[in-house]
């Protein structure tokens, strides 16, 4: 299923797939834990495919849902990874992130999306750099209503012609508002204001991500219990 997904661009179920894959191994019981996985390299995979796929996939609530899930649930293995907790932390958070996109090229080449022997490999790296673009943009769109294109492609680390053309992409797909003045070369973000259900599905997503939260900090405590006993 994981090659239809990867192969029909449906990443956020690539994601889902390797995710379960990963908790299937994790919660297996010792002697079947071995049998699966030998050598713990396909739970630390799958693991590791799961958060990348979620990297790349389009920004949606789906998405933004996951990766809270993954700073809570699996607080413990994204700790043994620097940096993709850097990725999952700073695309959760309304920072800028510094843009070096030959650097973040060889820093994710290592791993499996990216690699020539996947299908897409070359499609899953643009699309990836794309996402972290798109993220500086909504943090501009968050601080400014109206800002010089020139200003923000220096701002978000990318050429004045990319800043447009990821601005046009956001605005068909619905995730941001926004008008150009060409003969301005000018951005104005329209803000958005939110309806009830809106501020409902924000705060159910809060309360999720406060919940998911809470059941971490209650693990740790028994583990930390079971280990002074």
């Amino acid at each position: 299923m994981i090659q239809y997904y990867v192969h029909e661009k449906m990443i956020i179920d690539a994601a889902k797939a390797y995710q379960t894959i990963f908790d299937t191994i994790n919660k297996a019981e010792d002697e079947l834990e071995k049998e699966l996985d030998s050598d713990g390299s396909k739970k630390a995979s799958a693991f590791q495919n799961f958060v990348i796929y979620l990297l790349i996939a389009p920004y949606d609530n789906e998405k933004v849902e996951l990766m809270n899930i993954v700073e809570t649930r699996y607080a413990r293995e994204l700790e043994g990874n620097d940096l993709l907790l850097k990725f999952v932390h700073k695309l959760l958070t309304f920072e800028l992130m510094p843009l070096n996109e030959q650097e973040i090229e060889r820093q994710m080449n290592v791993y499996e999306p990216f690699k020539a022997v996947t299908e897409n490999s070359d499609g899953h790296l643009k699309e990836f750099l794309r996402q972290l673009i798109q993220h500086n943009l909504r943090v501009v769109a968050k601080y400014y209503s109206k800002i010089k294109i020139s200003t923000l492609s220096r701002l978000i680390g990318v050429s004045e012609d990319r800043a447009e053309q990821e601005i046009g992409d956001m605005v068909v797909n619905k995730r941001l508002e926004a008008k150009i003045n060409r003969l301005a070369w000018e951005v104005t973000f329209k803000k958005q204001n939110k309806s009830v259900n809106g501020m409902l599905g924000d705060w159910n997503s809060d309360i999720k991500s406060l919940l998911e939260k809470v059941e971490q900090t209650c693990h740790l405590i028994n583990r930390e219990k079971i280990v002074q006993m």
